[in-house]
């Protein structure tokens, strides 16, 4: 997998800079991606350290005594849940959650499971192409995209950013192929023409801006409301 975040958008969202969209996007990366999770892990380190070195809590000249020491030891231990609460905040992870589409049926990243309960309904393009929009506020356009195997989605850009996670199988455009893992960020100034191979594509999207399509009769969209979004 070739495609990944910015180490400056990685950065972001360990201090905490990111808006929702962009911190699930990156939520949902990591979960597939290795690499940038152990990238991630550096990052949240530093921004911890950073923290503590401008906010000391503790610090050598606190510990004025053994006594002090037994005290604080003291303090974390009471701060412990009991046994029971313990083996439950590490148990307690969120299931991964499944969805049906086309006949198929997919395991979406748990990142996603606090927005599954609003998942809206199907929304089928030709029986070809398929998206179900998250209706969580009027910011966030945050929505799956499926494409059957085999088709092309016509020519587009975007008014403003557009965040692609593709989350199972596979598409290309004119600059690559990307497979599950693999996160595409693109804006205004690009054109692409997603279209995938011997196997179907499901896709997380995030957009700040509707779909303009630059080609063909799909042009007919950009003449209602404020455009299309998948």
């Amino acid at each position: 997998m070739s495609q990944h975040p910015s180490n400056e958008i990685l950065q972001a969202y360990a201090e905490g800079l990111l808006d929702g969209s962009q911190a699930l996007g990156i939520a949902v990366h990591c979960e597939q991606c290795q690499h940038c999770r152990d990238m991630l892990n550096e990052y949240e380190a530093a921004a911890a350290q950073t923290a503590l070195d401008a906010n000391p809590t503790v610090s050598e000249s606190t510990l004025s005594s053994d006594n002090d020491l037994d005290l604080l030891l003291a303090g974390l231990m009471d701060a412990l849940p009991e046994q029971d609460d313990l083996t439950a905040c590490v148990t307690q992870m969120p299931e991964a959650d499944t969805i049906s589409v086309n006949g198929r049926e997919f395991t979406l990243p748990k990142a996603l499971s606090k927005i599954m309960p609003h998942l809206q309904p199907w929304k089928s393009y030709g029986g070809k192409v398929y998206s179900a929009a998250f209706d969580i506020n009027e910011v966030d356009k945050v929505s799956l995209l499926y494409i059957d195997k085999g088709v092309q989605v016509p020519q587009h850009t975007h008014k403003g950013n557009e965040i692609t996670l593709v989350l199972h199988g596979s598409f290309k455009d004119e600059n690559g192929e990307y497979h599950a893992g693999s996160y595409l960020m693109k804006d205004a100034s690009d054109k692409h023409t997603p279209q995938t191979m011997d196997e179907d594509c499901l896709c997380l999207t995030l957009l700040s801006d509707p779909m303009v399509f630059t080609q063909g009769l799909a042009r007919i969209f950009n003449r209602f409301g404020k455009g299309m979004y998948p």
